[in-house]
């Protein structure tokens, strides 16, 4: 579903699509992954103008992570686009809005990580009572 949307997206606006990359089975939480390794390598060579994801945290989780890529691609001059949040990075109220986003979405991250570690602690104590 993402990827036909994002062609659609890409379609109506009249782009052509360079590549794909999608880093299926991997962990967004890595700053490190095959295809974003690619695509970083791609955006250095200039193979494209505009980046669109489906949602930007399937991009990274990280603030400073999508800070870093987000100058990168800035200094490249290369547009990036977040489908879902209909943020783009070519206008002033996009780059705030996507940095806003991307800080909700470490928090919601570490909330998670935190609930699950909570859980883990539970479930050792309770086996621990057996």
């Amino acid at each position: 579903m993402q990827t036909r949307e994002l062609r659609q997206f890409a379609g109506a606006r009249g782009w052509t699509v360079a590549g794909e990359y999608i880093d299926a089975g991997v962990s967004g939480t890595k700053e490190k992954r095959p295809e974003l390794d690619h695509l970083m390598t791609d955006a250095h060579r200039r193979k494209f103008d505009a980046i669109a994801v489906w949602k930007f945290d399937r991009f990274a989780r990280s603030v400073s992570h999508l800070l870093r890529a987000l100058e990168t691609f800035k200094a490249l001059g290369i547009e990036f686009v977040s489908l879902s949040e209909q943020v783009d990075t070519s206008t002033p109220m996009g780059k705030m809005v996507f940095t806003i986003l991307g800080s909700v979405a470490e928090l919601e991250r570490s909330m998670l990580v935190e609930r699950v570690k909570a859980g883990l602690r539970m479930q050792r104590r309770k086996e621990a009572a057996w």
